[in-house]
């Protein structure tokens, strides 16, 4: 599962969960992640910590996948981390070289890991997702702008456009209610698997 903040990822993961038989599921849990609080409080200094963080934090996740299950259902995937290093760089908040520091590693570490097969977008409007957040009441989350929002929605596409058609779906959450929406991705699954 794929997307911004506040998109309704967790959502859809955990309803998939409970839909589709033999499948393994890789939450995100940013609990346990110590440099995204401080990226809210000073995101110039700690940008780089925290996407680096997030990538170390994500293929650990890959690795821990049980490959005789007929699904991993991941929420968020490892080569969709660079839409937000790229926001960073485009919102002036990532130095360029920093970048590509966070680039060159990012570059080698998706080249060694197991492909994802198929990506769900989910998307949103952003009021909708600033509306989200704030209501998940994150207290670290609370200063995330629109510009920030519009940005990573930028990086996305552009992201998204360079996949296979066969392997993506793109699903609107922004009116979809969350049960349609898990019942649209379920079934794309288990045709997409046949």
């Amino acid at each position: 599962m794929s997307g911004s903040i506040g998109v309704g990822k967790t959502t859809l993961v955990a309803g998939l969960a409970k839909q589709l038989d033999n499948a393994f599921v890789v939450p995100e849990n940013i609990g346990t992640l110590q440099f995204l609080p401080r990226f809210y409080v000073d995101a110039r200094k700690y940008a780089l910590h925290s996407r680096l963080e997030f990538l170390v934090w994500k293929t650990r996740q890959l690795a821990m996948v049980d490959e005789t299950q007929e699904f991993a259902i991941l929420d968020r995937s490892l080569p969709e981390l660079i839409t937000f290093a790229r926001a960073l760089v485009a919102t002036g908040v990532m130095p360029q070289n920093e970048f590509e520091l966070y680039e060159g590693i990012y570059e080698i570490i998706v080249s060694m890991a197991r492909p994802i097969d198929l990506i769900i977008w989910t998307r949103a409007a952003p009021q909708v997702m600033l509306s989200r957040i704030a209501d998940r009441g994150r207290p670290f989350e609370q200063g995330i702008t629109r510009e920030y929002l519009d940005s990573i929605d930028t990086e996305y596409e552009n992201w998204f456009a360079r996949l296979p058609a066969e392997r993506k779906l793109v699903i609107d959450t922004t009116s979809l209610r969350p049960g349609d929406a898990i019942d649209m991705a379920a079934a794309w699954l288990r045709n997409a698997a046949r």
